[in-house]
């Protein structure tokens, strides 16, 4: 248990501390989704969407996915960035193209800014191109001053939603923001988990034969003809687990960032899902393998519409028929020798795996996150904990009379939970007087454990 001094402050608020709301539209779906991405439309405010058609129109994109790419600068450094990946994500988050049930929300915060030129008097107007705004969607400003970041989260706080998905590859730094903005809404009874593709290789998965120049319109061509590369480059994966010339910073690296987060203040229920692969789907009408940032919105879109009680271990995930590298997920008997998708695995990636090359079928390996947690445990938890309807009983005069009545909504809470969910073991509270004006309130949620082991003892016999 966490020690807190939160009893001692004079603002009336309800508290939760690791170790010890409201409600979504569907009943033990953890499937409200905020996104921070650039989409093709300048927009410093957030954003609500129910289905992709209306995001479409809001967000300045009618055509299909491939026709937001919009032409490039003749900034090089500006060029490489020219990809709208939230108009990408809301693609795949909301299954477009797939008559099935999708997320009920996206909260949209979107980071696109306008190029800006500076004459010889100072002057800064927008950069245009057939008097259109050129857009710069960096997280951070050209120029290195400003991460955008920080005036999304700031912006997210206190919004109501389960998931946060991220359309860029966070670096370490704004990783470690995000864990202390989420551990801070987690205090304020907001549990939030969050979802990112993680690779180190260059966004979008290009054609490893185009060009990359001040004119990059054979690459953006390359794109919008399906024509980018299967693979990332060569043992890219293994080259990242492995933490190879990045200085500890690669996906192992940021995935013990999550570890050492749990280790170090109780359960950390920050993190979904980190995912370093491509993925095809089968229902894509082209060979287009997704970007790793792509594969996680599909993935948090599968993840909505699943109950939050439903490991997603061995699990086969419906239209993935292909994956940009096989890795093997081998360690010898000592375990001394790790392979690449081994480590990956224990560490906490979320990785794909095929288990029936005839019928293209691909599984998630694990699901259990850094914190050594599986993840229909966290998300349980977080839904639990939102629905802990305790705000009411601010207020109230503290004595037995109320103490009881908090109680009896906990005892109201445990006996649903219980009938609701299968991964639920058991629930324990107990409620005490801390001082005149604190309540505190322990809850213990005990769950059933994810079978990753089956042996099976086989004697033959010849009469």
């Amino acid at each position: 248990m966490v020690k807190s001094n939160l009893c001692e402050g004079i603002i009336p608020q309800v508290s939760f501390e690791s170790g010890t709301a409201t409600t979504n539209s569907n009943q033990g779906l953890g499937d409200k989704v905020a996104i921070i991405a650039p989409f093709p439309k300048i927009s410093p405010s957030l954003e609500y969407y129910s289905n992709i058609r209306d995001a479409k129109r809001g967000l300045k994109w009618t055509t299909g996915i491939n026709d937001v790419y919009k032409k490039s600068t003749s900034d090089e450094k500006l060029a490489s960035k020219d990809y709208f990946t939230g108009a990408a994500c809301l693609h795949y988050l909301f299954k477009e193209g797939l008559y099935e049930p999708t997320i009920s929300q996206v909260i949209v915060c979107n980071y696109t800014t306008a190029v800006t030129v500076t004459d010889d008097s100072g002057n800064t107007t927008q950069k245009c191109e057939n008097d259109e705004p050129i857009f710069y969607t960096g997280i951070e400003s050209a120029d290195k001053s400003k991460d955008y970041l920080d005036v999304a989260l700031d912006q997210l706080k206190g919004e109501d939603f389960d998931i946060l998905l991220l359309g860029f590859v966070p670096s370490m730094a704004q990783l470690k923001k995000i864990i202390e903005w989420e551990n801070d809404e987690y205090t304020n009874a907001n549990p939030i988990g969050l979802i990112f593709g993680c690779s180190e290789d260059a966004l979008p998965v290009i054609n490893q034969n185009a060009s990359v120049s001040s004119d990059t319109s054979s690459v953006v061509q390359s794109i919008i003809a399906g024509t980018e590369s299967k693979s990332m480059d060569k043992d890219m994966i293994g080259a990242v687990a492995q933490d190879k010339n990045s200085e500890g910073k690669g996906i192992l690296g940021k995935l013990e960032l999550f570890s050492n987060e749990s280790k170090k203040d109780g359960n950390n229920h920050t993190l979904y899902a980190c995912i370093p692969q491509s993925v095809h789907l089968s229902y894509e009408a082209t060979d287009k393998y997704l970007t790793p940032i792509e594969t996680a919105a599909f993935y948090a879109g599968e993840l909505g519409v699943t109950s939050v009680d439903k490991s997603l271990t061995s699990r086969v995930i419906p239209y993935i028929d292909g994956v940009n590298e096989d890795l093997v997920y081998t360690v010898s008997a000592d375990e001394t020798v790790k392979s690449d998708g081994y480590k990956l695995v224990e560490a906490g990636a979320t990785m794909f795996r095929c288990t029936n090359r005839s019928s293209k079928d691909y599984y998630v390996v694990n699901s259990e996150q850094p914190c050594g947690l599986d993840i229909s445990h966290l998300r349980t938890t977080a839904y639990i904990m939102k629905r802990m309807a305790l705000a009411p009983f601010l207020g109230d005069v503290n004595n037995p009379v109320n103490l009881d009545t908090i109680v009896s909504q906990l005892s109201g809470l445990k006996n649903s939970i219980i009938g609701m969910f299968d991964n639920v073991y058991s629930i324990n509270y107990s409620v005490e007087r801390a001082s005149k004006n604190c309540v505190k309130i322990y809850l213990d949620i005990v769950y059933y454990g994810i079978i990753l082991n089956e042996i099976v003892y086989v004697t033959e016999d010849v009469v």
